[in-house]
């Protein structure tokens, strides 16, 4: 049954970006550089511990097709750390900053809810794919052979076009372990916000 559920969910997700991409695909094409800053909640099972966000921060570029409805397809290097706490055998509090790198792909639909010639804000949703590749050496001895291949998040966002000047937020929510060891029940969050420049025909 999980397995099918699996499979079930990856299918959806397909015929959704295909009908997106259907619907886009002969409207407006804008690419969208883009550079900001992150937090992130990370979550486990483990007694005596816990977490705390520190700033991270993303850069990229993102690739929007639509005006009033749109696509939005990003890749962006990021880095998001988290200070680790926990209490070991002797009683002692300890604590590590752990500082993961990555590549972030954002998949998201909109819509523009309110639209005159220089302003516009946009409704998002849609899904967060995080590729780990490294983490800086830390006292917990986490290497990214510690993660899952991939982290999946369902995001929801809203933005706003200023003439070229773009501005996006967005919410992810954990859909799969962090750490590869399910035991600890782990996942992360991840909240972002970008500012970017709208390339293309206004």
């Amino acid at each position: 049954m999980e397995p099918l559920l699996k499979y079930s969910k990856k299918i959806i997700i397909v015929f959704t970006i295909i009908i997106g991409v259907a619907s886009v695909s002969s409207a407006q094409v804008h690419v969208i550089p883009a550079v900001g800053l992150n937090l992130s909640s990370i979550k486990f099972d483990l007694e005596n511990g816990d977490t705390s966000p520190l700033t991270g921060y993303q850069v990229g570029a993102s690739l929007r097709l639509g005006n009033a409805g749109f696509l939005q397809i990003g890749a962006f290097y990021h880095q998001y750390a988290n200070r680790f706490e926990w209490i070991d055998s002797t009683q002692t509090e300890n604590r590590t900053d752990v500082t993961f790198n990555g590549v972030l792909l954002p998949l998201q639909f909109g819509f523009s809810i309110y639209n005159i010639d220089i302003l516009k804000i946009r409704l998002m949703a849609g899904i967060n794919v995080g590729i780990p590749t490294n983490i800086k050496p830390n006292e917990l001895e986490l290497t990214v052979d510690d993660l899952n291949g991939s982290n999946v998040e369902i995001a929801v966002g809203f933005g706003v076009d200023i003439f070229r000047l773009v501005v996006d937020v967005n919410f992810g929510f954990a859909m799969n372990d962090l750490f590869e060891d399910k035991s600890l029940n782990s996942g992360k969050n991840l909240y972002t916000l970008n500012v970017g420049y709208l390339i293309g025909k206004m």
